[in-house]
């Protein structure tokens, strides 16, 4: 953790902006417009921080409950899978994704619209690096399977306090 104290009001703002991933408003999508760092820890890691080892396997079993009933709600009649984890390994699940069929991925910004409007957040995996405006001109190679999996992957709630609340299919087809 860091602490930056300044008595410029300005810089103040700007230093919170840039510490706090430096996002510009929107419901769904992660468009940063400056390069930043988020000093804010993931609840995975911030457990580990405050010394609380013993609730993690609990943490991964919770995640791993919601993942199995996102998988039951969400299945392939629905141009909808899940986004799994490779036979050989062992996931805890702590992010949870959609695998959009290519007919769903028109409907990409109504369904975020539909599942925000039901009190779901859902969001884009997120905005590539490349097309965002501070790293318009940097070097890259081909990225044509990062960019065809930002328009089909979407990211949705992952908190261990959901296991008992996800019901029904929130996303309207």
């Amino acid at each position: 953790m860091c602490a930056i104290l300044t008595n410029d009001s300005a810089l103040a703002v700007c230093e919170k902006y840039l510490t706090k991933i430096a996002k510009l408003p929107h419901s769904w999508q992660y468009v940063r417009d400056k390069i930043c760092y988020d000093y804010r820890p993931a609840k995975m890691y911030a457990v580990l921080g405050c010394a609380q080892l013993e609730k993690m396997l609990a943490f991964v079993a919770a995640n791993r409950a919601l993942f199995r009933r996102y998988e039951a709600t969400f299945t392939s009649e629905y141009g909808i899978y899940m986004m799994t984890k490779p036979a050989d390994c062992l996931s805890n699940y702590r992010l949870q994704g959609l695998d959009l069929d290519q007919g769903q991925i028109e409907k990409h910004d109504v369904n975020f619209k539909v599942s925000i409007e039901a009190g779901y957040i859902s969001r884009q995996a997120g905005h590539l690096m490349h097309k965002l405006e501070p790293n318009r001109h940097c070097p890259r190679t081909n990225l044509g399977f990062a960019e065809s999996l930002a328009a089909w992957l979407i990211n949705i709630p992952s908190s261990t306090k959901l296991v008992e609340q996800v019901g029904g299919v929130w996303i309207s087809f």
